[in-house]
Formats: structure tokens, sequence, C-alpha cells
């Protein structure tokens, strides 16, 4: 028998903070106690990060983990660390005085896979976990070395233009921009797949809940098919503001979010030929088990 133990993961984001309470019981078995996601804007105005609104919310996540008494809490960042350098992380790491990790490409998406796999394991279906800075795909089984990580998420979209919505021209440059960056997809499952299933397009998932209670859904997600996909791209590409109330309730501070993350999805969808996806909801930090497997070195 192993001694009970809560680790408290914070994970940071562009746009969001989340804290997940892990306990291990005697036996080894993990579960989650508690989670918390608070939407924020970490970036100022000009891309650059906004340190101290950053600090401020990870200090009221520690205060938060102290009073679940957590055995040891860690901070943990995806794409914001990986592409600043490495004295950002350590200025963090020392005004916050709790270890802070950056997680590889790589890493983000073996844990993407553990929590998609819990509710699905089909050999043709290629997963999807797409955050604000980068986004991985990798084969839906048990077969290790599928895994891929691309710096494009639905943040660096949407600095590549001003609005909610880019105009026609900036879409089709968008277009062809993201499927430069996707163009070793296809390495994955030569023959094409029948379905992906997609994780982290939280703005998205939300939006096509609220747009229409006739679309599918089944224990694993929300069912979309390409068509249906085209449909919604065109309903905000019309001018009528008719929409923007159920982008605003989706997507929060950031209404831009929810078309980046199409125009991500819609290239994956041409990308491995599939016609099918189911969009999904995992929390990321719950499947960081292993500490050591954390940093980059």
């Amino acid at each position: 028998m192993t001694q009970e133990t809560r680790v408290a993961r914070i994970g940071i984001y562009t746009d969001k903070m989340v804290l997940s309470v892990m306990e291990q019981d005697g036996e080894g078995k993990s579960f989650c106690l508690y989670r918390k996601e608070t939407q924020e804007d970490f970036l100022e105005k000009h891309g650059q990060v906004d340190r101290e609104k950053l600090l401020l919310e990870a200090g009221k996540m520690m205060e938060l983990s102290q009073k679940l008494l957590c055995d040891q809490t860690v901070c943990v960042g995806y794409g914001l660390l990986r592409y600043q350098p490495d004295d950002f992380r350590r200025e963090l790491e020392q005004s916050l005085g709790i270890p802070i990790q950056t997680v590889s490409g790589i890493r983000q998406a073996q844990a993407a896979k553990s929590g998609m796999m819990q509710t699905s394991q089909k050999d043709d279906t290629v997963g999807v976990f797409s955050s604000d800075l980068s986004t991985q795909i990798f084969m839906m089984d048990t077969q290790e070395g599928t895994e891929q990580s691309f710096p494009i998420g639905w943040r660096s979209v949407a600095q590549r233009y001003s609005g909610i919505i880019p105009n026609r021209m900036e879409e089709e440059e968008l277009r062809r921009e993201i499927r430069d960056v996707f163009s070793s997809i296809p390495t994955l499952h030569r023959g094409g797949v029948s379905q992906i299933k997609v994780a982290g397009m939280d703005g998205l998932h939300r939006f096509v809940l609220l747009l229409s209670g006739s679309i599918e859904k089944n224990k694993e997600g929300v069912v979309l098919e390409q068509e249906q996909l085209g449909n919604i791209l065109r309903f905000l590409r019309n001018p009528s503001l008719h929409w923007m109330p159920v982008l605003e309730q989706a997507s929060g501070v950031f209404p831009q979010k929810v078309f980046c993350q199409l125009l991500i999805l819609e290239s994956v969808l041409k990308s491995t030929q599939a016609k099918k996806v189911t969009l999904c909801k995992i929390c990321l930090e719950d499947h960081l088990y292993k500490e050591e497997r954390l940093v980059v070195k």
C-alpha cells in the first residue's frame, strides 16, 4: 500500500488558466478531485505576455490549492512557455515560488491521447487536440510514435488578421498558411481515415451546441459532418449580426476564437480525408501523470 497523495497542477495558456487537483489512493489509482478553469486574456495589445495579470491569476490558483490541502503544487505551460525564452519561465518560477515545467508538443499530444482514449479507441480515427498556440495530432490506437505537434492554434491564426471574421482575401491566405503547416499530416494514415476526434476546441464545441439542438450527439461528444462544418463557416460569413450573441456566449472575451478553430478543423479534415468529426472535452492537466515526463530536456 502506498500513501495517498494530492497534487495540484496549474495549466497556463494565453487565453485561460486551469487548476486540476489529482488524488492518488493507497492502491496507486489516480482520480480528479477538483477542477477549475478561468478564461482570461494573458496577452497585451501587441502580443506580449501580460506578466502581472498572469502572476495574479496563478497566485489565486495557488491559494486555492493550499485550501484544498494539496501535498504538491506545480505549474505547467504549453505553447506559452515553449515559444518564449527560458528566462521567462525562470522569472515566473521565482515569482511564484513553485516549480514551473514546460510541456513539449509531443508530451502534450501523449496527454491528450491518454484522455481521449478513455472514451474511444478506434484504429481508423485520428485524434486532434488544438489549443491557443499549438495543435497535436495522433492516431487513436495504442501504437506509439504517431504523435505530431504543430505550432499553430486559434490564437496564432487570429493574430494574422483584425476583427472577428477575416475578409475573403484574408481567409484564403489563412487557409494556405494553415495547409502548409499541416502538410505532413497524411503520413499518419496513408489510406485516409473515417473520422477524427477533436478536443481543446471548447469555443467551437459550445457554439455548435448553442446553434442547433438537432446536431447528432453521442457519449463521446458532438458529431459534425463535413457539410455541416461548411454550413457553419458560411453562416459566420453572413454580414447579419444575428449570430453575435451566440458567438459571445460560446467564446466569452474571444469572439474570434470560433472562426479560427473552424479554419484549423477544416484543414485537418481535408488533410486526413475524413468525412466526420466528433467534438469532445478533456482536461489536459488531468492526464499529465508523471512529473518527470513533463520537463523538456
